[in-house]
């Protein structure tokens, strides 16, 4: 790769990688869900093989996961703390994103320019920041992947080069995620609009889109066969319970979304779509528009979490903005501005990069510092098989940093009865029966209960309403707004 390509690229990726850095390391915790992560990562450094017969999490259950994500992981686990690990290389794969922005804008729009800002701002952008920097999400390494097959993609479609890179692609990438579908969907809407266009696809491209398409498919199933024998289609909504299903499958607004992408890149990225809906053009604008009308499909119909969709949509808004600048800069060339260029890009470029973050910047959701000591406390002055009940996002942190047995977390696939689960804590935090919150806790074999933000913001309560009795609950923990009651007794069943 020549020295104007490669240098342009490493200082946009050495950017985007300090910045998701600085922030990743303002916070010592990890997200709820990471934790997850963590602890399989840790376990694959240690004995080589996942955790799929998990003994903590709902007290003993079995996982169906993809694995390769914390594979990779482990990999540098073996070597370095995890921590640092953890904290590092999911924001390498973050920033890699920035790398395939610039190298497929360049090659469509043959400016290194617009390429370069665009791959700068898709980067950076507010939801990328909070999915991305310190969750340990998946998608840290499965959107810049997407990204990295419609580049070998495009070179197969056009020059047939990379073609064994594909293939090698192609057949990792539901390892890493189920997320790898998308490929799929994408590439099926792409071939929609070709057709609607009067494009016609070329040999290559339809005997790509068929293996994939059965490849993944094949492979998925079988990562996750129990769950579909068990769950059917409910699968594409992970057995959430109906109580809390709202809040993961939450309506879009246009405000949120704007906060979430930026509001130019959401109109601007809108605009070259609705130009390539009413004009012809080059089939590799079709495949960004058809892989943003895939995820935009998704958000709206529910098929998808709305924080992850609106991240694969929004990584494709900028793809499509790269196009919008093209334009406008072809267009200030041709008027009696063009003296004026570049002070109008400036102008224009920091009313953009401000346009990203006039909305209230998000934060990721991780444990404060009040509940990883309380959990902490729970490892060093409880026993390894007491079973301990929190909040859902805290069930993930109890197996990893208490190290104790959860009576749920947000891992509901393969979970039986998982309504009458969710309905049974709502019924522990806010009854005020001591015999049902006893009977109840005893059911789940739970020894513990953690009182903290989250179960009293989730259950609307203040306090526990039947821990008044000495000789039933003993407040064995309390700091800040964490406290951890004891279950001294039971419920004798007739």
């Amino acid at each position: 790769m020549e020295g104007k390509r490669i240098y342009p690229l490493i200082g946009i990726f050495l950017f985007v990688l300090a910045v998701r850095l600085y922030l990743a390391l303002q916070a010592p915790a990890f997200a709820y869900e990471g934790y997850a992560v963590l602890r399989q990562v840790d376990e694959i450094a240690a004995r080589f093989w996942p955790l799929y017969d998990d003994p903590l999490s709902y007290g003993g259950r079995t996982l169906v996961f993809s694995p390769l994500f914390s594979y990779l992981l482990a990999l540098f686990a073996r070597f370095f703390p995890l921590w640092w690990v953890a904290k590092i290389v999911p924001n390498v794969f973050a920033a890699v994103v920035a790398i395939f922005v610039y190298l497929l804008l360049e090659k469509v729009t043959r400016h290194r320019g617009v390429a370069a800002f665009t791959a700068l701002v898709a980067g950076l952008f507010p939801l990328s920041l909070v999915m991305t920097t310190s969750t340990l999400s998946p998608h840290t390494l499965a959107l810049p992947y997407l990204l990295a097959c419609l580049y070998c993609f495009l070179h197969v479609r056009d020059e047939h080069e990379l073609m064994p890179t594909l293939l090698v692609m192609i057949i990792l990438y539901p390892f890493i995620h189920p997320s790898a579908l998308f490929l799929v969907g994408g590439l099926l809407f792409y071939g929609l609009l070709c057709h609607a266009e009067g494009l016609l696809p070329k040999k290559t491209e339809v005997e790509l889109f068929l293996f994939s398409s059965l490849y993944m498919v094949w492979v998925v199933f079988l990562l996750f066969k129990k769950a579909f024998l068990v769950h059917g289609f409910n699968v594409i909504w992970q057995n959430v319970p109906t109580t809390i299903l709202e809040q993961y499958f939450e309506p879009i607004s246009l405000l949120s979304s704007f906060a979430a992408i930026g509001i130019l890149p959401a109109l601007f990225g809108t605009y070259v779509v609705y130009k390539y809906m009413f004009s012809k053009g080059e089939h590799y604008w079709y495949l960004f528009v058809g892989f943003a009308f895939f995820f935009f499909a998704l958000v709206s119909m529910k098929l998808i979490e709305p924080k992850v969709g609106l991240l694969y949509l929004g990584t494709f808004l900028f793809l499509l903005c790269g196009q919008f600048f093209a334009w406008a800069l072809d267009y200030v060339d041709k008027t009696k501005f063009a003296e004026q260029k570049n002070a109008m890009v400036a102008v224009f470029l920091l009313v953009f990069v401000f346009s990203l973050f006039i909305f209230p910047r998000q934060e990721t959701d991780v444990p404060s510092l009040a509940q990883v000591e309380a959990l902490v406390w729970l490892r060093e002055h409880t026993a390894p098989q007491e079973t301990v009940l929190g909040a859902l996002e805290l069930g993930h942190p109890i197996a990893s940093i208490a190290e104790r047995p959860n009576v749920w977390d947000s891992s509901f696939l393969l979970i039986g009865a998982i309504d009458q689960r969710a309905n049974d804590v709502a019924d522990i935090f806010q009854t005020s029966s001591e015999v049902t919150a006893v009977k109840l806790l005893n059911k789940y074999g739970a020894t513990y209960l953690v009182l903290d933000a989250l179960a009293r913001k989730h259950y609307r309560v203040s306090d526990l309403a039947f821990v008044h009795d000495a000789q039933c609950f003993s407040k064995v923990y309390e700091k800040d707004d964490v406290t951890v009651y004891k279950v001294l007794c039971g419920v004798r069943e007739l």
